[in-house]
């Protein structure tokens, strides 16, 4: 059995990026696919299809100064560097409120 796989056959995340993602790739291209926003903005220069960006939020005057109003009835707010699915906020309008 090699190190990183338990005897259920599954490979840790760990184990994943020490054999699969680190030697294979750049430490360059590993930090852009690890921002959304930067690898969004690549991926729509090349013509390929992304969800749609309906804004970006960097502070909390951001958040106040944003236009709320004129989301849609749902959205989800994603962190640009969480992983995993962590972070991930799913928002959605009920009677008028959020």
């Amino acid at each position: 059995m090699s190190s990183g796989i338990f005897k259920s056959g599954v490979l840790g995340i760990n184990a994943r990026n020490l054999r699969y993602i680190r030697p294979f790739n750049r430490r360059r291209a590993i930090r852009l696919a690890d921002n959304k926003l930067k690898t969004k903005i690549l991926l729509a220069g090349r013509d390929i299809p992304v969800p749609a960006l309906l804004g970006t939020i960097r502070s909390r005057a951001d958040i106040e100064a944003f236009e709320w109003k004129d989301m849609n009835q749902s959205f989800v707010v994603k962190p640009n560097r969480g992983f995993g699915g962590q972070g991930i906020l799913v928002t959605k309008r009920v009677k008028g409120n959020w």
